[in-house]
């Protein structure tokens, strides 16, 4: 990874390598193409009532930056970045145009009881295998959408560094104006992300 963005290039493999390699390599591969696919479409439509009762929808993130995380209870890794994501939520608590949100498949009540043992500081909705599933198509936990202001989706990751580097680069262009040689390079098509 560079700069926390998973870099990928392509190389044959030894025919003569086990083929569970080849199958896990295929796999990774396979995945991150299938987030890269997700990026410049626009994010399915929804209507999500969180924990506490607050309605979310496509209408009200219009104008804001949405930072989602799809995660479940039982996922540790899910768990074990916490403390990463509360010190991000924290370090822009400031601003009005960003919202994070996290979707997770466990019911509100389970949540709750949860999120009273482990501090998470993104509002959490319940409830949501089936939106995860079949409108978001999420196959690894935990996964992290970045929708723009427009409700088009800009990036996934699977790291918080990704997300730690994406906020700081929109940080940076909010505040001064960028030269074309000031801009992060396009990803060759060799690279899936």
């Amino acid at each position: 990874a560079i700069d926390g963005i998973n870099q990928y290039q392509l190389v044959k493999t030894d025919q003569h390598i086990d083929k569970s390699i080849n199958s896990t390599l295929k796999g990774i591969g396979n995945d991150a193409l299938h987030n890269l696919k997700k990026e410049g479409k626009p994010f399915p439509q929804f209507s999500f009532r969180d924990v506490n009762g607050k309605a979310y929808s496509n209408e009200t993130i219009k104008g804001k930056t949405v930072i989602v995380k799809c995660w479940f209870i039982g996922c540790t890794a899910c768990i074990k970045e916490f403390p990463e994501l509360n010190a991000l939520v924290a370090a822009h608590q400031d601003r009005e145009d960003l919202l994070f949100l996290s979707l997770a498949q466990d019911d509100d009540a389970d949540l709750i009881q949860f999120l009273k043992k482990k501090s998470f500081a993104y509002e959490v909705v319940g409830n949501q295998t089936a939106f995860m599933n079949d409108d978001l198509s999420i196959r690894d936990y935990p996964t992290h959408i970045v929708i723009g202001e427009d409700g088009v989706v800009q990036r996934v990751f699977d790291t918080v560094k990704g997300i730690e580097n994406y906020l700081g680069y929109q940080t940076q262009t909010e505040n001064e104006e960028l030269k074309d040689d000031q801009l992060p390079p396009q990803a060759p098509v060799s690279q899936l992300r």
